[in-house]
């Protein structure tokens, strides 16, 4: 395995907890060629999930019928949450 750690820039021995968010996988795919691939595949649509909540997948066909028929480029779902709730 190549993983590693994102230690703290400041303290050797602390490690950096959600260094950059879920961006992240957003610049990974375009670095990487994946969104250039995809557009040459003939992709058109591309589903994100980034929930604990198992349940978010119901709503996720539904919703990108909504995305196709209305044109948009870009939708979101949110999830309620309660306060300290340890979800999402």
């Amino acid at each position: 395995s190549q993983a590693g750690l994102a230690l703290d820039d400041d303290d050797r021995w602390s490690v950096q907890t959600k260094p950059h968010g879920h961006g992240d996988v957003h610049h990974l795919l375009l670095k990487h060629g994946h969104i250039d691939r995809w557009e040459k595949e003939g992709r058109n649509h591309v589903v994100f999930l980034q929930d604990t909540n198992a349940l978010i997948v119901n709503s996720v066909l539904p919703t990108l019928g909504v995305s196709i028929a209305k044109g948009f480029h870009m939708n979101s779902i949110c999830i309620p949450r309660l306060a300290g709730e340890a979800a999402g």
